[in-house]
């Protein structure tokens, strides 16, 4: 829900339509763990249902939300420091709520889109 407000209010500021070569914007500690947890999505729901353990989603999408709330803390997404970082980041935050809904919706959960 938090990730759906801050693309509501930012959308307009940097729009994500053009997203070529944005990512290599993307320099702090937060933002590389980030995408490094995302590309590791389709691992962890392969290896969930190969060993009939769900739990492994479950962990992985709350590991997900605490570097999400890290970067949240501590890059700006609204005050970047230009428009290509804020592009960035509001695209990696796009990435994650993507992430997050898909693998809710897997394990049965309806992610909200408002609190």
């Amino acid at each position: 829900a938090r990730i759906t407000s801050l693309i509501e209010k930012l959308k307009e500021k940097y729009p994500l339509d053009n997203l070529d070569n944005i990512w290599g914007a993307l320099k702090e500690k937060s933002e590389e763990a980030l995408v490094i947890k995302i590309l590791n999505f389709n691992q962890t729901v392969i290896a969930a249902t190969e060993n009939n353990r769900p739990s492994l989603l479950c962990t992985y999408l709350y590991e997900l939300c605490k570097l999400y709330n890290n970067f949240y803390a501590e890059c700006s997404v609204a005050y970047a420091e230009n428009n290509q970082i804020g592009t960035a980041r509001l695209a990696l935050s796009l990435c994650v709520k993507k992430v997050l809904k898909q693998g809710l919706e897997l394990l049965g959960i309806p992610a909200p889109n408002r609190m």
